[in-house]
């Protein structure tokens, strides 16, 4: 209904580029993205090449004339870096260094949140506490944060009830990764270390 309503306004003057993030795979969901006036389809779980390909065809900007040389001392991998320096290159590469900015800023918008659920799940022995490990790894593992999500998966499945680790220690574990994550992320949305 949105993209509709998107094309209805454009009416052929302008054009927005409407890309499908979807977990449905069926070609009928295809077919009902593309009839609906979207461009592009992609299912999720998100295979980065593809995901790389579609925004390059559909962002005229996306070669911001940058290259490995040219990238900042804070972006550069370093030795306990928890972001998978290889996932960060692709990211870059994709939108730039503004793209990689606004998405760890986005990411940061919520973490202390996501944490705090899953710490009041883990001490209160709250039923939800599968579905927020699991949200929290999908978005940990799509920015790269490799142990952060190791660490969510591992309460997930403690959620399940596979006794994997202590509960307890976990949580001790997912702050300790949390803190390591912001203090990276901050740096790449370009705000310098926290604070606190």
């Amino acid at each position: 209904d949105t993209t509709q309503e998107i094309r209805r306004r454009e009416d052929g003057r302008t054009h927005t580029p409407v890309i499908a993030m979807t977990a449905s795979a069926m070609t009928a969901d295809r077919d009902r993205c593309l009839a609906a006036g979207m461009d592009a389809y992609l299912s999720k779980p998100i295979d980065r090449e593809m995901l790389a390909e579609v925004l390059r065809n559909w962002t005229a900007d996306a070669d911001n004339g940058s290259s490995d040389d040219d990238r900042s001392g804070d972006d550069q991998p370093h030795e306990d870096d928890p972001i998978d320096p290889a996932l960060l290159a692709q990211l870059i590469d994709v939108g730039g260094d503004e793209f990689v900015a606004e998405l760890a800023g986005l990411y940061l918008g919520d973490l202390d949140r996501r944490v705090e659920a899953i710490a009041r799940c883990i001490e209160l022995s709250g039923d939800d506490l599968d579905r927020l490990a699991h949200d929290l790894k999908g978005s940990s593992a799509n920015m790269g944060l490799r142990d952060l999500a190791e660490t969510c998966s591992q309460i997930e499945r403690v959620g399940r009830g596979d006794p994997v680790a202590d509960p307890a220690s976990l949580l001790r574990d997912l702050r300790r990764e949390a803190v390591r994550a912001r203090r990276r992320l901050t740096q790449l949305t370009g705000e310098g270390e926290p604070t606190a």
